[in-house]
């Protein structure tokens, strides 16, 4: 994916202050996000739209992270999936045989001044470090 290909982001996060703002600032490195607080929801959306990247909360009000997560990797066209928590937390989470890279919340402003190398244009977050 080259610097002007933006990608599509789904953000799933039951604060939906915290969501719209992730939104806000995604939009604002040149991506197309949608958004929701529901793993339902999130699995219908999936369905009928093509999302490159899901920036998912660890911990979903309507269903279990673990089922949802099973559900995404069965999927043919199954996104890159970051996990995000409250908290600082591993590196990496393990759910079934898949294990997904973890970022906490607080440190999301870094990763994407680190995606976009400090610059307000596209930026590639299906190469995030992590």
């Amino acid at each position: 994916m080259d610097a002007k290909t933006q990608s599509r982001i789904l953000v799933i996060d039951n604060d939906d202050q915290e969501r719209a703002e992730l939104a806000d600032r995604l939009k604002m490195l040149g991506h197309s996000s949608a958004e929701t607080w529901s793993g339902s929801e999130a699995l219908r959306l999936l369905k009928s739209n093509r999302f490159d990247v899901l920036l998912v909360e660890d911990y979903l009000a309507d269903m279990y992270i673990g089922d949802f997560l099973e559900r995404v990797s069965a999927l043919r066209d199954a996104p890159k999936v970051w996990l995000m928590r409250a908290v600082p937390a591993e590196d990496m989470r393990t759910f079934g045989s898949r294990s997904y890279p973890v970022v906490a919340k607080q440190h999301l402003e870094k990763l994407f001044s680190q995606a976009d190398g400090g610059n307000s244009g596209p930026s590639d977050v299906n190469n995030w470090k992590h």
